[in-house]
């Protein structure tokens, strides 16, 4: 923001902003009133992980007056996060993605929030839970040693059971909340909607 002082009439003021070149008031602006006093704005829709250059404007009748520049940075597109363990002492690494955390790998917990127990299934015995509504975990291919390396299978019972299958503090994503973090890379990495989940996966191109 800036401010406007003295006895010079102000037709208009605001901030304009650029990536790389000087701004002007040709470049990008955000027109803020007309007069003299303090005025200030927030820039939005800037790209993570970037930097822009951002001034103060005033125009008169005759001439229009800058401000310092200063350079701005953007947050980066991902940050680590604090981590979270889970209630039966799973250790999770997490990440911040659009200002929200999300965990950066797949549950593993073999109980509820409330320390309830959850049901173990296998191919043989998973329809039967399911039949009865109940929830219940499995391990992929009935190996433990992929569910404690890659994560288990939970049937929709088990996730959306009132004994909260979330660690504490922390909840499953709703519909709304993989809309916002699918917009958001597709904002960022300017790919379409069916692609979205290739750059969440670690690789040579160095997403996680």
């Amino acid at each position: 923001g800036g401010t406007v002082a003295g006895g010079i009439v102000v037709l208009e003021h605001g901030i304009c902003w650029s990536p790389n070149a000087t701004p002007t008031v040709f470049t990008n602006k955000v027109t803020l009133g007309s007069g003299n006093g303090n005025f200030g704005t927030t820039v939005d829709g800037q790209a993570p992980d970037s930097s822009f250059r951002i001034k103060a404007y005033a125009i008169t009748a005759t001439d229009t007056v800058y401000g310092s520049e200063i350079t701005l940075q953007t947050k980066p597109f991902t940050m680590a996060g604090a981590g979270v363990t889970d209630e039966c002492g799973n250790n999770y690494a997490t990440v911040i993605l659009n200002d929200r955390e999300w965990m950066a790998e797949n549950l593993r917990a073999t109980c509820y929030q409330d320390g309830t127990p959850i049901s173990l299934a296998t191919k043989v015995t998973w329809n039967g839970f399911v039949a009865s509504q109940t929830g219940v975990y499995m391990n992929y291919g009935n190996d433990a040693t992929i569910g404690n390396d890659y994560g288990k299978l939970y049937s929709w019972y088990a996730v959306t059971s009132s004994h909260n299958i979330s660690p504490e503090g922390w909840s499953v994503p709703s519909q709304e909340d993989y809309q916002a973090l699918e917009q958001y890379i597709m904002n960022y990495l300017a790919l379409d909607q069916f692609n979205t989940g290739r750059a969440l996966k670690t690789n040579e191109a160095g997403f996680w």
